[in-house]
């Protein structure tokens, strides 16, 4: 959403965390990939580390403020353990 700003000044836009609801600023916001792009242990896991990495379709994404991203980040580590 665009923030409401003084007349002539520069548009600032807000994001919704898709975890808390809540509006922050662009640099409060991560993108989380609904799809765990995972961790490289090896080469041979490069070409699906990539293909997780850079998903095409927009709908593989999701907007979530730091703190949420980093909560949601550490439970997907221990589900994959």
């Amino acid at each position: 959403r665009v923030k409401k700003t003084v007349k002539g000044k520069r548009h600032k836009f807000e994001y919704k965390c898709s975890a808390c609801k809540k509006y922050f600023k662009s640099k409060e916001v991560e993108v989380n990939h609904k799809i765990p792009a995972g961790s490289l242990k090896s080469f041979s896991d490069l070409p699906s580390f990539c293909d997780r990495l850079f998903c095409e379709d927009p709908d593989g994404y999701s907007v979530m403020c730091k703190p949420c991203h980093r909560e949601e980040t550490n439970r997907q580590k221990v589900l994959t353990k």
